[in-house]
Parts: C-alpha cells; structure tokens; sequence
C-alpha cells in the first residue's frame, strides 16, 4: 500500500486542497511567464507572444472565474500587466475593468497605443470613457496605420484630437475605407506625398480614389515608382488617366530589375527613353529576354560595338555570344 502514496494522481487530487495554484493554473502561470513586455513587443507580435496563453485562458476563467483570477495575480503580482495587455489584444473589457478596479493596474498612454494595434471598439469605449486624458493623437493615427475604420469613427465622433497624417498613412499602408472616412470628414492634413507612397504599395484602388477626388501630388516620379515596384496596373492606370507621364528613368528601372512585362509596355506606349542606359542596365544584370525584346524593337539604333563592350566587361557571356550573333545578322542585311 506504501506506493500509492508516491502516485502523481494522488499530489494532484492534495494540491487542490491547499492554498497554492493547481496543476491547470500552474500551466496557466507558466504560458503567461513566456511573455515579455519588452517595448518592441507592443506590435502585432505581441498576439503571437500571448497566443499559448489565449489557447487556455477562455476555459480556465470560465471553470475559475474572478476567484481564481484573484488568486493567480495574487500568487504573483506582476502579472497585472501582461493579463492587462492580454485583455486590450483581445477585446476583454470586462478583464480590463476589474484589473483596474480590483488590482489598481495604472491605464496609460501605452494602453491606448496597444487597444489602436487591435482596434476593439468596446476597449476604445471602455478607454474614452475612463482614461481620455491618457489619448494621444498617435493613437489615431495608429489606428490609421492598422485599418480600424470603427475605432477612428468612434474617436472622431467623440471629439477626440485628429492625427494630422490620418490620410497619409491610409495611402501608404493602402487601407482605402480609412482614406474614405478622412477625406469625407475632411480629417487631417494632405501632404502630397501620399500619392507616391501610394504608388509604392501598389495601391491602385487609393490612387483611383486620389484621381477622382483631385489631389495633388501626381508627377512623373509616380509612374518612376510604380515600375520601380513592379505595379504594372498602377503604370497602365497612370498612362490612361494621367498625363504627367514618366523620365526615362522607368524604362532603365524596369530593365535593370528584369520586368518585361513593364519593359514592352513602357517602350511601347511612352516616348520617354534613354535606349543606351537602359540596354546597359539590361546586359550588367543579366535579363536576356530583355536584351532580346531591345534588339528587336531597336536594332538600328542600337550601338552593338558598345553593347558587347558592356556584356564583356559584366561578364555576360550569353548576352554576349547573342550580341555577337545579332551584329552578324545585322550586317549580313545590309
């Protein structure tokens, strides 16, 4: 009989009786010391950090509840803030509350910037309503940035201060409701570089919506960016709508980075070239299918002497020997 006293089943079913944390909030305890509070943390991997945690926390509150919660941050107060952070992550203003009520947890500016990642209207009521003094225009503009429509509207709505860069950071992250909302609540201020940010992302929806509304900041150096990203929809909607074209900058950046479904399309409907730069670029960075579409489209106005000097000295041998090949043909026409 003497072994059943060394039975594991038997500890369990004696810890539960006594005043210290069971085998399920020891598993608890342990997922919640994995997350670190570091001040790089406060992004969107802060959800991944506390998803082990999350995997159990639902059941185990609903076996436990506001007691067994007592007793965890009573076992260790330190983790008020992180079951803090858990509760803005994931919506639980009611966790938020009674942290705040029971264990004196300070809501500050950090809470706000945290609630804005994630953007749980019933936590930016629960905040607005309680903490207003700790809300910072960057705030807003966080929301901005993670596309949270519903926490703008309810910050504006409530008279909250406006992130000057609303617009702009709607464009550069192409978050198109939120340019929507602004631009109807004349939010915020224009900077004109929201179009070339938005022709970076690839955006096409945003710069559509720019076009239709008349804001300025469309130039050549938008088409420039748009191929130098590869946004081929964003070029051909620039070409068609637009008549502030390109440099010959485009055409050399869609060569060089071997986009020849940019490099037909530029050469083919924009007059704006530099034919030796972009060949050149074209044969040091070894895209012989574009070397190939320039020979075709421009062998009279192509130096070959100087071509094959450049895939020489890249040490482009294929590009070379084709070189070599199409001079011959040429000259053999002649």
């Amino acid at each position: 009989m003497a072994h059943v006293l060394f039975l594991p089943e038997l500890m369990e079913i004696i810890t539960e009786y006594q005043d210290g944390l069971n085998k399920w909030t020891m598993e608890l305890v342990n997922r919640l010391r994995r997350v670190h509070l570091s001040t790089y943390q406060l992004t969107t991997f802060l959800l991944d950090d506390i998803a082990p945690f999350h995997e159990l926390y639902p059941t185990w509150f609903t076996y436990y509840g506001y007691a067994g919660l007592e007793k965890l941050v009573a076992y260790r107060r330190a983790f008020r803030i992180p079951l803090l952070y858990y509760a803005l992550i994931h919506g639980n203003a009611h966790l938020v509350k009674y942290l705040e009520i029971k264990f004196d947890v300070p809501i500050k500016e950090k809470a706000w910037l945290l609630a804005s990642i994630y953007g749980h209207v019933s936590i930016t009521e629960y905040l607005f309503k309680h903490h207003a003094q700790s809300y910072t225009i960057k705030v807003m503009d966080n929301a901005a940035l993670h596309n949270h429509v519903g926490m703008i509207k309810y910050l504006h709505q409530s008279g909250l201060a406006i992130a000057p860069t609303i617009r702009n950071t709607a464009c550069s992250r192409g978050h198109l409701q939120v340019l929507k909302y602004a631009h109807e609540n004349n939010l915020g201020e224009w900077d004109s570089s929201g179009v070339d940010a938005a022709a970076r992302g690839g955006y096409l929806e945003i710069l559509k919506f720019l076009h239709a509304h008349n804001y300025d900041g469309f130039g050549p150096s938008t088409m420039n960016i748009a191929v130098l990203y590869g946004h081929i929809d964003v070029v051909q909607f620039l070409h068609i709508y637009r008549n502030e074209g390109c440099t010959a900058d485009a055409l050399i950046f869609a060569a060089k980075y071997g986009k020849i479904s940019l490099v037909k399309f530029l050469d083919e409907n924009r007059q704006e070239r530099d034919l030796r730069r972009t060949l050149k670029a074209a044969i040091k960075h070894g895209h012989v299918d574009v070397v190939q579409y320039l020979l075709l489209r421009h062998r009279l106005e192509i130096d070959f002497k100087a071509a094959k000097r450049a895939a020489s000295h890249y040490n482009q041998s294929e590009i070379l020997s084709m070189l070599k090949s199409k001079a011959h043909d040429s000259c053999a026409i002649q």
